[in-house]
Formats: C-alpha cells, sequence, structure tokens
C-alpha cells in the first residue's frame, strides 16, 4: 500500500489520508455544484445553510467556437450527459471508522452503526449492526443498491451511537457526490488496479474499451492500434515496453500462475491499462473521508474518520463481472498454548534470613499479553542451593488469534456498568518470570524474559550457549515463528535490571518446551495444566529435586534432620566428646587423692 505522497508506480493498494476529492479537483472538471438558498429578506442575501433549497448543478465554459485547431462539431458540451435517468450500481465498500467520540457516560464509549441515505431518499443499513464499546469499530461491510441519475446525485454515510433505552444520537457523516465522480474525466466510478488480470478484472468494460469511450468523449482521436504493442492517440505513440517491466510481469501473474502472454488482446489491455494511469485516472485506493457533525461545536466539526471506497456500474453494459469483495472482519481462530517449564539453571541466588547459604525458593510463572487474569505460576522448588531449580511442570493458555495479523483478541469489560465487552488486539506476547518465594518478606524477583511467539530467537540446546544478547540480536541465533514451527524446546535467558537500573544482567536460563495447537489438535492431544489428569502429551515425571529441598518452617524434623543437624552436628559431636574427656579427667580427679594411698598400702602388704 502507498501513501498520495508517493509516486512510485509499482506499488499496489493507494492509501488517502483524506477525501478522494481532495486529490482530485473535487471531481468538479465538468460540473460544479452552487448551493441554492432562499434570501431571508426582499432586499438581503445570505448563505446560512437554513435557507438552503437546493444544489444547482452547471458547468460554464467560453471559448472560441471558430479555433481551427478543434474537430469539426467541437463543444465543451458534446460530452454533456442525456437528460433522461441514468441508472448506476453502487457498492460502497466501508472498512471501519476511527477516532469517534464517546457518547455512552458510563463506559466512556460508543456502540456504533451505519446508515447509508441517497438524495432520492433510500436508506440502508440496520441499527441492530452496531459493533460495542469501541471508538474505533471495524465495519467491514458492502452496501450495494442502485441509484437513478440526477435525483440519486448524492449518498451520505452516517455513523449513529446505538442506546439501549435514550433516543440514538448521529455520530457524524459524510458526503459522496456519485454524479461529479461518473461525469468527471478522472473516472472515479471504478478504481483502475495496479495490474491486469482477467479474472480479476472486476468493471464490465475492459480497459481498451474504457481507453476508447475516454477518448471519444473527450474528443481524442480514436486509438489506432499499430500492432499489440503499440498504439496511437492523436499525435502519440505509446509502447508498451516504455513501462518498467517488473508491472509488466505482475500485471500477467494472479493466482500463483502466469497467463499466456501469446494472446494478443491480453497485451492490448496491459498497455490500455498502463496508458489510463498515466491519464491520473482514479485507481485502487482506500481513502479516509472526514466524518463532520455540525451540532457538535461552532461550524462543521470533524468527529473522526471513515476508510471506504467506492464502486459504480453502468446498469446498461450488464452485472459486474465480479461479486461483491469479503471486507468481513477477520475472525479470531481459537487457539491452545502449552509450556512446560522443564528448568531453570544458573540462577542468581540470595540469602536468606537466619541462614548464611546462598539459597533461593525458586517458583516460575507466566502469561500471555493482555491476559494477566490467567496468570499461572509453578510449584516451589525450595532451598536451591546450585542454581538448578526443577519443576516438569505445565502451562496450558488458551486464546483467540486473528492470524491474518497475528494479533490476539482480547475481551474484556472496562467498566462496572458496561452491556457489552471490549475487544481490543495485542501481539502474541508470553511473559516467564522467575521469583523467590518469601515466606514472610515479599517475594523477590529474578528476572524475567518475553517472547513474541510470531518472532522469537531459536532457543539454543546447551546451557552454555544461551545469553541476553540473542533475544536483542538477530545475528547471534536465528529468528523463527512457533505458528511456522509449532514447537520449540531449549534454553532462554531471564534478565533484570540492576539496582542502578543502568544496565540488564543475565539472572537465570529457563528451560521449556513450547507446543502451539488449534483448537481441533488440542482436543485429539489433551493435556491438563501442571501434572494433573490427563498428564499426557507428553507425560510429565514428578522432578527429581533433592532431599533438601522442602520448606523449612512447614518441616521442623526434616529442617532439623538436613538443616539445623547439617550445620551444627560438629559442634554437638566435639561437645560431647569435651564433656566425655571432661567428666573423665574430673572422675580422675575426684578419685585419685584416695585411690593412690590405698593402691599403695595394698602394695605394700602383698
Amino acid at each position: 500500500m502507498k501513501t498520495e505522497d508517493s509516486n512510485d508506480e509499482t506499488s499496489g493498494l493507494l492509501f488517502y489520508q483524506s477525501d478522494l476529492e481532495d486529490f482530485y479537483d473535487n471531481f468538479a472538471d465538468f460540473l460544479t455544484t452552487y448551493p441554492m438558498t432562499k434570501p431571508s429578506s426582499k432586499f438581503r442575501m445570505t448563505s446560512s445553510t437554513k435557507n438552503h433549497v437546493c444544489d444547482l448543478k452547471a458547468a460554464v465554459s467560453v471559448y472560441h467556437k471558430d479555433n481551427a485547431g478543434c474537430t469539426p462539431g467541437f463543444s465543451y458540451f458534446s460530452r454533456c450527459p442525456t437528460t433522461s435517468r441514468k441508472k448506476l450500481l453502487v457498492r460502497l465498500y466501508i472498512l471501519q471508522a476511527e477516532n469517534l467520540p464517546a457518547l455512552d457516560f458510563a463506559t466512556q464509549m460508543s456502540d456504533p452503526y451505519l446508515y447509508v441515505r441517497t438524495s432520492g431518499g433510500e436508506t440502508f443499513g440496520k441499527r441492530e449492526d452496531f459493533v460495542t464499546n469501541s471508538l474505533d469499530p471495524m465495519f467491514g461491510v458492502c452496501f450495494e443498491f442502485k441509484v437513478n441519475l440526477p435525483v440519486d446525485y448524492l449518498v451520505r454515510v452516517e455513523v449513529w451511537n446505538h442506546n439501549k433505552v435514550l433516543k440514538d444520537e448521529l455520530i457524524g457523516y459524510t458526503d459522496i457526490d456519485i454524479e461529479n465522480r461518473w461525469t468527471s474525466k478522472y473516472r472515479g466510478m471504478y478504481p483502475l488496479p495496479d495490474a491486469f488480470d482477467n479474472r480479476l478484472w472486476g468493471d464490465n468494460q475492459s480497459p481498451s474499451d474504457i481507453l476508447s469511450q475516454w477518448c471519444r468523449r473527450h474528443l481524442f482521436t480514436q486509438p489506432q492500434w499499430i500492432n499489440s504493442h503499440e498504439v496511437q492517440i492523436s499525435d502519440t505513440i505509446y509502447e508498451l515496453a516504455d513501462y518498467k517491466t517488473e508491472q509488466n510481469t505482475a500485471a500477467v501473474s494472479g493466482g500463483g500462475s502466469l497467463t499466456v502472454l501469446s494472446s494478443d488482446d491480453v497485451i492490448r489491455q496491459m498497455l490500455s491499462l498502463r496508458i489510463l494511469q498515466s491519464w491520473n485516472m482514479v485507481r485502487e485506493h482506500v481513502e479516509r473521508r472526514r466524518l463532520i457533525n455540525p451540532n457538535m461545536g461552532s461550524g462543521s466539526r470533524d468527529v473522526g474518520n471513515l476508510y471506504m471506497w467506492m464502486e459504480l456500474y453502468d446498469t446498461d453494459l450488464g452485472p459486474p463481472r465480479l461479486s461483491v469483495r469479503d471486507i468481513s472482519p477477520r475472525q479470531p481462530e481459537p487457539m491452545v498454548l502449552r509450556v512446560v517449564v522443564l528448568s531453570c539453571q544458573e540462577t542468581v541466588l540470595q540469602d536468606k534470613p537466619f541462614s548464611t547459604d546462598m539459597i533461593a525458593d525458586i517458583y516460575i510463572q507466566a502469561w500471555i499479553e493482555g491476559m494477566e487474569s490467567d496468570r499461572q505460576r509453578t510449584d516451589v522448588h525450595y532451598r536451591c542451593m546450585d542454581g538448578t531449580a526443577l519443576f516438569n511442570w505445565r502451562f496450558v493458555f488458551e486464546f483467540r488469534l486473528v492470524p491474518q495479523e497475528m494479533k490476539i483478541e482480547v475481551k474484556e469489560k472496562r467498566r462496572f456498568f458496561a452491556r457489552h465487552g471490549t475487544n481490543r488486539y495485542v501481539p502474541p506476547v508470553v511473559h516467564f518470570q522467575v521469583w523467590d518465594n518469601d515466606f514472610i518478606r515479599p517475594d523477590e524477583f529474578i528476572g524475567e524474559t518475553s517472547l513474541n511467539l510470531s518472532k522469537m530467537p531459536r532457543p539454543t540446546q546447551f546451557v552454555n550457549e544461551c545469553g541476553f544478547l540473542m533475544m536483542e540480536d538477530t545475528k547471534i541465533r536465528p529468528w523463527i515463528s512457533l505458528f511456522t514451527a509449532k514447537r520449540l524446546r531449549g534454553f532462554f535467558p531471564a534478565t533484570r535490571f540492576t539496582k542502578r537500573g543502568d544496565y540488564k544482567e543475565l539472572t537465570s536460563k529457563l528451560e521449556i518446551e513450547l507446543e502451539l495447537l488449534t483448537e481441533e489438535e488440542a482436543n485429539e492431544k489433551p493435556a491438563a495444566k501442571a501434572r494433573d489428569t490427563p498428564n499426557a502429551n507428553p507425560y510429565l515425571e514428578p522432578p527429581q529435586r533433592p532431599k533438601t529441598s522442602f520448606h523449612f518452617w512447614l518441616n521442623p524434623w526434616r529442617s532439623c534432620k538436613h538443616v539445623v543437624w547439617r550445620r551444627i552436628k560438629f559442634v554437638v559431636i566435639t561437645i560431647i566428646i569435651t564433656v566425655c574427656i571432661g567428666l573423665f579427667l574430673f572422675l580422675f580427679m575426684y578419685s585419685f587423692p584416695t585411690s593412690l594411698p590405698q593402691a599403695i598400702i595394698a602394695g605394700s602388704l602383698s
């Protein structure tokens, strides 16, 4: 898509930042609209819209009648439309609106819907087709109806706010003069595509027929085909070789296969289309029209924008070649993300109260962007002393994905009094955080990592290859989409900012397995959260944690056995030995004064 400021002819769809009329002289190159007002008094004229009676379509031209350079019978009004009614088929495609005002006080949002009215009095649209709680509603509708020129020369698109109890309110409207588009030399009736493909050509006139009709209406000589690649119009010769080669290639491609170029008629259509494009005729586009509402503030106040385009078909030439395009909003697809947290290694440890060891009670929590209410966490690996925590824990996240835009649909109720939920679309990002569990104090944050499922680095297979630079530089590790790979396993780095906040430091390395499934695939291969039933796809064994992994305060006997005794056993043994030796010396010294004389006497008597 390119904007109206771009001159690149190889681009496809044009995008106009404002009304299409702003770029084509209001399509008033032939007819000019003069509003007719009724004087407020006999001698005083006014231009107030309150006295507007009707619109006069007229053209004034001054020229030399006997101009020698003109063809016989030349007249500016030779292309004036007939006075009989002209029947047209209108296809009005409306994509979305943006920046609408909030008219619902309770929700600070609006419930917009569309009405299309013609100057002949016909109305199209349904009040029930409103978009709930949105200031940027996606409509994705096409209004197809017939009009009679000059009666239905004006089409008005209105955006209304739906109210359940009170009267509906007009948000804004935009007017489109289809008669000016029909009569303009810029041919605003059917936008010209960027390339010719007979299977995708929707106008009921071919490019060569449009070229001949345009030359006839504007008093050019009829195209004289020298051969299939050259044509002469007046004094100018147009050749297909004058246009860019890549456009010629794009013009014959369609549906993944190439159209046969041996047909001279196909080449003529290609050249005719290139000539029409070079004459600044309206091409395929999306225009952003201003919505106005004079009742909001003073004057014609802008109240938002409307993205749309229009196609006009002459019913005398038959029905359109193509059916109505489906531009309905893309429906999200239900998806399931399964994450198996195997372990985290090389985790930065911290000391605990009442302990001099560097230990941590580690757990991991995860959630998807915009779905914080579905935050899940593992169990706690208590007393991790070597930086390696084992989990074998499964997270299961269900979400709705718009695959064309790679966005997740999140429905939330922003206000308590809101009648409907509000849809918003966020990138498919899953967040992981590593925490140190504390029994008394708040849990301490260790590190985190965020993975965009549509563009993420390929995980490393070995822990020593994992580093935080792989999350920022695509040259270190190739980046991949989980929507393409479906399943990935490996190590991802978890980081955090230093206490000074000047740079990031690597604090842990997560070993996880990511698997993305559709709703049907998830039903065929069921798996529960954590290690609950059904524990399958894959089956998760309980982690083989060391015997020292337990809660200190909730297991007093094990705490005494594995913690207290391990720390004081040498002191206790030393005390016991010392007490025994001291007791022996005490007894020896106590009995020695009496035992020694007795032993001497007993020896002398013997």
